[in-house]
């Protein structure tokens, strides 16, 4: 199951399901102007429909599973609920998966490309997922005149300025912010970011690394200084890996840290639709945690949003029974980047108190020894089996 691209590989029980059933072959990548077919079963009967359109472009798109950004076919066939993941034919040859549509605007489908498929296929083909390559860069293009100027480009320079390398960046130590990024794998990145992926036909110029497998090895030309020089980078890791909070995390169970009633999560997508769709899970900080998912970066002092999401009541956490979706920013005197960071604050302290410290320099104190004495009542007082996820022990 790759959910970066909405892809899955499906196993029928029953061998007799393809008796008789010819394979479609794989085709190429289509072009603007290609008529195409969608097959599925939308809604409004039983049998199998199919729509024709046109193929009106071809760029990166947000992909709304994942919301990785990545290339898309948009045709103007109707995806329909019940159509999605049926394939797109062109001349007998799949050139698609129909994935999503858009609800303002009439007939405006999007599908899965030949380039994306074949990725996942060849990815697989060693019974494990590893995902797409991401750079973990935050970017900038570089048309201005006066900006060029600064960082010394030439008339024949084009490029895009790199601004900040993320924590856990495979371009930590090889990038520097400041450089422009002239080519990768020889190819031209242009100075609004994208590269010709086909002649006559520009898109996003993260597309040269996602053509990549992660492991692979990336050559970059890059202008620091006012000199033209060669790097390499291992694409070690997929995209939207470097964010604060977490897009939506499948096949994943949630992470969490309980200790004194009080219950510690990393803030995610995940938490926040849980806590927007359920009117009783909701606070009065609860819309504070936004900033953090919408602009906020990891830095190496925080690599996660730790989050006191809710308390089991208790004697010993008499006066914040009603606190809830409060960042911490400290416990026991230590800076919190991870959850791990949490865990071990805790358990490494040997003080008369457990202090827990809000962005807001608020204080939440617990007795240590009381909590010590009571952790495990309240654990079996609220069922929880155990006081932390897996991921923590």
């Amino acid at each position: 199951m790759a959910h970066e691209c909405d892809l899955a590989v499906l196993k029928v029980k029953d061998k007799a399901f393809f008796t008789g059933a010819e394979p479609l072959e794989v085709g190429d990548l289509a072009s603007v102007g290609d008529t195409v077919a969608a097959y599925g079963f939308p809604e409004g009967g039983d049998e199998l429909a199919f729509t024709e359109g046109v193929v009106s472009r071809v760029e990166h798109l947000k992909y709304s599973h994942s919301r990785a950004k990545l290339l898309s076919c948009q045709i103007d066939a109707a995806i329909n609920p019940g159509s999605s993941g049926g394939p797109v034919i062109m001349d007998d040859r799949i050139v698609g998966v129909a994935f999503q549509g858009r609800e303002e605007g009439e007939n405006i489908g999007y599908m899965v490309p030949v380039i994306v498929i074949d990725h996942f296929l060849k990815d697989i083909e060693d019974g494990r997922y590893d995902g797409i390559p991401g750079l973990g860069i935050s970017w900038q293009d570089i048309e201005n005149p006066a900006l060029r100027n600064k960082y010394k480009m030439s008339e024949d320079h084009t490029g895009v300025l790199v601004v900040k390398i993320y924590p856990g960046s495979p371009a930590e130590g090889v990038l520097k912010v400041g450089d422009v990024i002239l080519s990768i794998d020889g190819v031209d990145v242009e100075s609004d970011g994208t590269v010709e992926f086909r002649e006559g036909e520009r898109t996003f110029f993260g597309f040269v690394i996602q053509n990549k497998n992660i492991g692979d090895t990336a050559g970059f030309e890059v202008l620091r200084e006012g000199k033209v020089m060669n790097v390499k980078i291992n694409l070690s890791i997929p995209v939207n890996h470097c964010r604060l909070v977490p897009f939506d995390q499948y096949d994943v169970e949630p992470t969490y840290y309980i200790v004194g009633g009080l219950v510690f999560q990393p803030l995610t997508r995940n938490y926040l639709d849980v806590r927007l769709y359920n009117d009783d899970y909701a606070s009065d900080n609860f819309f504070n945690l936004f900033p953090y998912y919408d602009t906020g970066e990891p830095t190496e002092d925080r690599r996660e949003v730790a989050v006191l999401a809710s308390v089991l009541a208790d004697e010993i956490n008499v006066g914040y029974h009603d606190l809830k979706d409060i960042v911490i920013s400290h416990v026991n005197g230590r800076k919190i980047v991870t959850m791990k960071d949490l865990v071990k604050a805790v358990e490494e302290n040997d003080g008369e108190y457990h202090v827990f410290v809000d962005e807001h320099g608020k204080e939440i104190v617990l007795d240590r020894g009381e909590t010590i004495a009571r952790n495990e009542l309240i654990l079996k007082r609220y069922k929880v089996s155990l006081d932390r996820s897996e991921d923590l022990r």
